[in-house]
């Protein structure tokens, strides 16, 4: 009986969610005939949870007979024992979705039944889908379990190259946004440093000048980066396969996805990308420079008026190589080439520009444009996230193909630290220096 009503639940919450894919695939919002239908979903729900509660208090009396619906076998005592591997986890993710198969198996898991145990283990990882109970997921909404999510997520990072540069936070359960504090500090002349912060020797002035730093808010809001997959029966059975097809999809597609948002992201509903942000430092183009050309003298001024070589890399488009191999040192009337080791062609090129590594990053921009070469600090881009990669399956997405879908989302934000390039203490005042270099468009 207790399965029943809990499967019963799982229906009416898959009827409500079906009203909102239809306006959700209709592009269009929830009407007033579907708020009321889903109104009447929810009143039923609340009718059978007092139904589960009151049988859940008389299973602890009396067993229930052995005519109930059988449930899959998970191995109880730990939270890993019983579910053997992403793979599996996710054919069960699948299989506690499927209302309308039932007897049915996605691998070892039997359609539409959430046993105790997997119950069990949802409730262990936090799982319960939006708008559901948490015993009773709809459509199979469980979130990826702390082990597996990070195994996905950690796979996304090794694939991506610029997030393990950057500061890297995570937010907190309850919060979506964060509000940091940052110096508003735009020069290093005296009386601007810090914002405003200067000091005197006594003998400067009788009296000294009260003076305080200036402070910014960076504010950072999560946003929602989705990937979605349909899946075959023939797929969806086989869990080594289905594990493998995720992380090389998603894993890699997601490592990606956040390099180009780091490199390029608009801000707007993305992280804020590099090349967009305010605080970019421009080196114009040489005189008589060549369109679609990269001279010695731009990698200089780009290392130049790069903040903190430390921690300093160069980001490049391996579209630019033919032009490194090029680069040359004018001497008297002829020149000698500058990056091209012992002038030989004979051995391996050098992947460091003035002793600081390369990165040849796809995303970087095309030869001649902006980005094409850039100069960078990343820890002082600040990329946070919400922790750990979470899935949910859904078979109404692509119902007339009796296609599952396998839905994974990650939650992040990203900006850099600093607002603007800093004019220098000494020096002229459009030399100005950023963490973040790149070469003006050489059209």
């Amino acid at each position: 009986m207790l399965t029943k009503l809990k499967a019963k639940y799982g229906d009416l919450q898959n009827q409500i969610d079906t009203v909102k894919a239809e306006a959700e695939t209709a592009e269009r919002e929830l009407s007033a005939e579907d708020y009321t239908k889903i109104k009447g979903l929810l009143d039923e729900q609340d009718a059978v949870k007092v139904q589960i509660e009151t049988a859940e208090r008389m299973a602890d009396a009396e067993p229930e007979p052995s005519t109930a619906i059988p449930t899959p076998t998970i191995m109880p005592a730990g939270i890993n024992n019983g579910i053997r591997s992403m793979g599996e986890f996710y054919q069960a993710v699948i299989a506690a979705g499927i209302k309308d198969r039932m007897g049915e198996k996605i691998g070892r898991f039997e359609c539409g039944v959430v046993s105790d145990e997997l119950a069990d283990f949802q409730k262990s990882v936090k799982a319960a889908a939006s708008g559901s109970n948490e015993s009773v997921p709809s459509d199979g909404g469980f979130l990826v379990g702390t082990d597996y999510g990070s195994a996905l997520l950690a796979d996304a990072f090794e694939t991506a190259q610029l997030p393990s540069l950057c500061s890297k936070m995570t937010m907190s359960a309850p919060s979506n946004k964060m509000a940091l504090p940052a110096i508003d500090e735009t020069s290093r002349a005296t009386g601007s440093r810090y914002g405003g912060v200067q000091v005197y020797m006594a003998h400067e002035a009788a009296a000294v000048t009260a003076t305080k730093p200036k402070f910014r808010e960076i504010e950072l809001a999560l946003n929602k980066m989705m990937g979605l997959t349909y899946l075959t029966d023939e797929l969806m059975q086989d869990a080594a396969m289905l594990e493998g097809w995720v992380r090389m999809m998603f894993a890699k597609e997601m490592g990606f996805k956040m390099d180009d948002l780091i490199m390029r992201g608009t801000g707007a509903g993305e992280p804020l990308g590099i090349i967009n942000a305010g605080c970019l430092r421009s080196i114009t183009k040489e005189t008589g420079q060549l369109a679609d050309t990269i001279v010695l003298e731009n990698v200089e001024k780009a290392f130049t008026f790069c903040r903190d070589k430390a921690n300093m890399v160069w980001l490049a488009n391996e579209e630019i190589l033919p032009q490194l191999m090029a680069m040359e040192r004018a001497v008297g009337t002829g020149g000698a080439a500058v990056w091209i080791p012992q002038n030989s062609a004979a051995g391996a090129p050098n992947d460091t520009i003035l002793g600081r590594a390369i990165k040849y990053v796809e995303q970087a921009s095309a030869l001649g444009d902006v980005g094409d070469l850039m100069a960078v600090d990343l820890s002082q881009y600040l990329f946070v996230d919400k922790g750990d990669i979470q899935t949910a399956s859904s078979i109404h997405v692509n119902f007339t193909t009796d296609e599952t879908a396998l839905r994974f989302t990650y939650r992040l934000d990203g900006q850099p630290i600093p607002a603007a390039a800093k004019t220098p203490f000494k020096g002229a005042a459009s030399a100005t220096y950023s963490p973040f270099v790149a070469i003006a468009a050489r059209a």
